[in-house]
């Protein structure tokens, strides 16, 4: 399914065709008038005894549109030109070198004969007669085969591909086409966190590893384009992805890339450490987080393939630096802005971001460039991305022969739809969000480029260079569509705020800490990934946050430990701890409603430095009264953004106060004074009692 290709899986055996396309000739021409066919029979169709092969040949097409209609779920419309009257047995089919049975079908034009080869063709004399289609240089034309089972005449697997014919002279104005090749592979958080001490060291162990098999389709792609040095090719290589082919088994792939980067036939795009969506970031008020996308990307992709030592790296404020922006995202003008600030000048954005797509001068379904006005400076060069070329990407994943030769048939029809107009006419394709380059489709789409007589290949900044002065984007009325959508939806927003805040202040503790806040900032900036799903970008976020903490793990107060002060002043040692294999520096607080610090306040605080393990400070302090209780200590970093670690120690003092001292001698003088006063009292009334000659009790 597309979802799997999407997430860098191959397709389970129940995706797989019943019947499937291995090779086919990509374009036929007189010289060469064969239209052959590699083709196998899928997992749990019967026994090759009672399989056959229905072939129908159908109408040349007019028109884009039309191409499109024959690759819906039915199939070509219409009465067939020519077809098999009954199903070719398919033990009558070579079997063709590396799997699957040749299917020749020669191919005859009007005044040409098949030649002696059908007589003896495994066909029983099928013939693939074309007809003038009205269009100039050839056409396209629709085959059909269906894959029977003889004993019940139930069609169990059909596919349709398309004989592109071609009489055009060598020198026609061949179709420009460029397309974006992406080296990139979804990458999620680890299964599991990984434990603290690990983090603590190495914070990209919270990522998971792509699987081989993932892996192994990526090498394989860079391979077919290394092959191909003739094919122009546009290529946008996740930084993230080359450090995982680096790291897990393909360093040659990377290697590879790197000479290919020398080639002037190859464009590397400048791209954002992972596949983002700009306007999303931009609109959700993480514009800084698209800056440091960007500068990580760059920095990355220029070390890994060693580009920094054969071009110069963009540089913000400097128009056209940084090339292209190729996105399938809407844009908006904030977001044009942040990109042209970054060094951006050319934009190839999808047709579906636009009201509508300027005409091209010379008609028919090409592209057209145009400008687009950013909020300030000059203006953008942009292309629209044809969304019909897009969908071939995944059209047939279980199929990729079939999707690139689909992909190189409608090329043609574009083509043939414009006749050899002296016009230089061009196509841009970026495939879907999400895809996992198929190596199999990419090698088959640069074979049919390198051999195509109709279309010629070209990288996208060699499209905007090849085609017509660009058109005023406000004249033609192709603005940027103001449709509504939720921006961001999904984007854990809040938590990248968070965490981008802590490694931030992080930053100010342990300014030599590069290395581990580098790797942190790209789980950071992995959680951005518009290939993840929301779920999968807040895990990954959330082990950024984890991460961040094991740095702060390394740090802890000497907690649990009892002080006494024997007299009114005194000092309390304070032992901060650290593991971490940097210098930590911040504010040390000291808080306590019993004691008094410097002045008199009841909070003291101090820069520290902690350089070694154990880090020991003594704070002055006063009792305000016997007795025990606690002392909260608080470590902070400079800014005091960041709490990088707490705790508390017990303080006991035994010194009595001049207070309680004087509380407690004015006490004594007072019950002095009553025992004297009573005293007198007594004695004055007995001798009162004894002059009235009274009994004294």
């Amino acid at each position: 399914s597309a979802i799997g290709a999407a997430n860098g899986t191959l397709p389970d055996a129940a995706a797989q065709p019943a019947l499937k396309l291995l090779s086919q000739t990509s374009w036929v021409t007189a010289a060469h008038p064969t239209f052959d066919l590699v083709v196998e029979a899928g997992p749990g169709t019967p026994a090759a005894s009672h399989l056959g092969l229905n072939i129908a040949l159908f109408p040349c097409l007019g028109t884009p549109s039309g191409f499109d209609e024959t690759l819906t779920k039915s199939g070509p419309s219409g009465r067939a030109l020519t077809d098999t009257s009954n199903p070719v047995a398919w033990e009558s089919l070579v079997p063709a070198f590396g799997g699957g049975v040749d299917v020749p079908i020669p191919v005859t034009t009007a005044g040409t004969s098949p030649g002696s080869s059908s007589t003896t063709a495994p066909l029983g004399g099928f013939v693939a007669s074309l007809r003038d289609c009205n269009v100039a240089n050839g056409g396209v034309y629709p085959v059909r085969l269906q894959l029977v089972d003889t004993r019940s005449g139930n069609v169990i697997g059909s596919l349709t591909t398309h004989l592109v014919y071609s009489t055009a002279p060598a020198d026609t104005k061949r179709l420009r086409f460029a397309w974006e090749l992406p080296i990139q592979t979804p990458v999620g958080s680890a299964p599991t966190p990984p434990p603290s001490s690990v983090l603590a060291t190495d914070p990209l162990k919270a990522m998971a590893q792509p699987s081989a098999g993932t892996l192994d389709d990526l090498a394989a792609a860079i391979d077919a384009v290394t092959s191909a040095p003739t094919v122009p090719t546009t290529v946008a290589a996740s930084p993230q992805t080359l450090q995982a082919l680096q790291n897990f088994g393909h360093p040659a792939s990377v290697r590879a890339l790197t000479t290919a980067a020398n080639l002037a036939d190859r464009q590397f795009l400048w791209t954002s450490y992972v596949p983002v969506d700009a306007t999303a970031l931009v609109d959700t008020g993480l514009t800084g987080e698209l800056t440091l996308q960007l500068q990580a990307g760059w920095s990355a992709t220029a070390t890994q393939l060693e580009l920094g030592t054969k071009r110069q790296l963009p540089a913000a404020d400097v128009p056209g630096s940084a090339g292209t922006w190729v996105t399938n995202d809407s844009i908006d003008d904030t977001t044009l802005g942040q990109l042209q600030a970054q060094g951006y000048n050319q934009v190839v954005l999808p047709s579906s971001d636009l009201t509508s797509t300027p005409s091209p001068s010379s008609g028919g379904s090409t592209a057209e460039p145009f400008t687009l006005t950013a909020p300030s400076g000059a203006p953008f060069t942009a292309l629209a991305s044809d969304s019909d070329l897009s969908s071939r990407f995944t059209a047939d994943p279980g199929d990729p022969v079939l999707a690139a030769h689909q992909l190189l048939a409608e090329l043609a029809q574009v083509y043939f739809e414009g006749g050899n107009t002296q016009a230089v006419r061009g196509l841009v394709a970026v495939p879907p969000n999400g895809w996992v380059a198929d190596p199999t489709f990419v090698r088959t789409v640069l074979a049919g480029l390198a051999q195509s007589p109709v279309v010629q290949a070209v990288t996208v900044s060699g499209l905007f260079q090849s085609l017509p002065a660009p058109v005023a984007c406000r004249s033609q009325g192709c603005r940027l569509s103001a449709s509504p959508r939720a921006a961001g939806a999904g984007l854990p927003v809040t938590a990248i705020s968070t965490q981008r805040t802590r490694l931030t202040n992080f930053g100010t503790a342990a300014p030599t800490a590069q290395q581990v806040r580098f790797q942190i900032s790209e789980l950071l900036l992995a959680g951005q990934s518009e290939i993840l799903r929301p779920g999968q970008q807040a895990k990954v976020v959330q082990r950024a946050g984890l991460s961040i903490g094991a740095q702060l793990d390394q740090l802890s107060v000497a907690g649990d430990k009892s002080f006494t002060l024997t007299a009114r002043n005194g000092s309390i040692p304070v032992t901060i701890a650290s593991n971490a294999g940097y210098p930590v520096v911040g504010t040390l607080t000291l808080t306590s409603d019993k004691l008094t610090f410097s002045g008199g306040a009841t909070h003291h605080s101090l820069a520290v430095s902690l350089a070694k393990n154990t880090n020991n400070y003594y704070v002055p302090v006063q009792a305000r009264a016997s007795g025990e209780f606690k002392v909260g200590i608080t470590l902070t970093s400079p800014t005091g953004g960041l709490v990088l670690t707490r705790g508390a120690v017990t303080v006991r003092s035994t010194a009595t106060s001049v207070v309680g001292i004087a509380l407690s001698l004015g006490a004594v003088a007072v019950l002095l004074a009553w025992w004297v006063r009573t005293t007198v009292r007594r004695r004055a009334q007995r001798r009162a009692a004894q002059s009235d000659g009274m009994p004294i009790r």
